[in-house]
């Protein structure tokens, strides 16, 4: 049997499932080439199918029974009232623009196959994001910052060499998590006198080679070392059992995203994930007179356009636009 809308003061809608609405959907998301982003994509879209079935017809969508005139259902309104439902429920505000985000990404499938009207579909696209407390002054570095990281990690536990080794890697490299995860042993070469790290499948890229300096070298083959791992397939970097052994089971994105947050929370930096050290990099990078073209090639980054949002210069207070004023004796005030 049908469902209907509760819509207050329209015409009672049917909700059909199945059908074009259904196809797209599952379509654009089994189209989406990176694993993560297609989880991603597919939660928040559940999510928000859930609560608009709660919304309109008093129970769930499932992805699988969309219903077919779902073009009529979606509206500006009912986003917006889904984004306040994510705020009651102390949705972070990235969880919160992510998900709008998934919803104006399924919108724009919706309109390229003509299930949605364009006007409806031009309001949604305009509804604007959660804004919050401006956070950019914690969200990356610099060099003294990584310096009282890595000296608070020990030198003695398997596990400490390991963390050490990987904080070094994520500093020096940027390497995105997923990257990290993916590296095998074999991967670490000697290239015309220099030691990189070869074959990293780049978001959205063919595979891609870095740079790795000495005191990097340094951290990762004492680890490997102290790991006992010699097997060029087994994993960069695995996990440490109870018994403080290397288990050879690779690190899953959320445990290297855990030991980032543990180690620099054990010195008082909140905040600091693995994109942070990412961040911290470019920045860090960019201080030291780095040509941004470089920059963009240690970091994978598709554009140059995305190297100036990585680097934090402008949250920067030891190196900050208003200091070159001073420099040129800007302005006299008496006081």
């Amino acid at each position: 049997m049908d469902a209907v809308t509760k819509v207050a003061g329209a015409a009672m809608i049917p909700t059909r499932p199945g059908g074009v609405v259904v196809r797209c959907t599952q379509d654009w998301l089994a189209n989406i080439e990176k694993a993560t982003t297609r989880r991603s994509y597919r939660t928040g879209l559940q999510d928000f199918a859930a609560w608009l079935g709660e919304d309109m017809v008093g129970q769930p969508f499932e992805l699988s029974d969309l219903p077919v005139n779902a073009g009529e259902i979606l509206s500006a309104r009912a986003v917006k009232r889904y984004v306040a439902h994510l705020e009651k429920q102390g949705k972070s505000r990235a969880t919160i623009n992510h998900r709008l985000s998934t919803v104006r990404k399924w919108v724009a499938v919706l309109e390229d196959a003509e299930l949605i009207h364009p006007h409806r579909a031009g309001a949604i696209y305009h509804i604007k994001g959660v804004t919050g407390e401006n956070n950019r002054l914690r969200s990356w570095l610099d060099k003294a910052g990584l310096q009282n990281v890595v000296d608070n990690i020990g030198t003695e536990a398997l596990i400490d060499i390991r963390d050490r080794a990987l904080i070094a890697l994520l500093s020096w490299n940027g390497l995105r998590r997923a990257e990290l995860c993916g590296l095998r042993l074999g991967q670490y070469k000697a290239v015309n006198g220099h030691k990189v790290i070869d074959g990293i499948k780049r978001k959205g890229w063919d595979e891609d080679w870095v740079k790795v300096v000495v005191p990097v070298q340094r951290a990762l083959e004492a680890w490997w070392q102290a790991a006992g791992l010699t097997d060029p397939e087994a994993p960069m970097f695995c996990a440490v059992d109870k018994g403080g052994r290397a288990s050879g089971e690779p690190l899953s994105s959320n445990a290297v995203y855990l030991i980032v947050k543990r180690r620099t929370e054990a010195v008082g930096f909140e905040g600091i994930t693995p994109h942070a050290l990412r961040r911290s990099m470019a920045t860090n990078m960019d201080l030291a007179g780095a040509p941004t073209s470089l920059i963009q090639s240690a970091g994978g980054w598709k554009s140059r356009t995305m190297v100036d949002l990585y680097t934090q210069l402008s949250a920067s207070l030891d190196h900050n636009a208003v200091d070159y004023l001073v420099a040129v004796d800007y302005l006299h005030l008496a006081v």
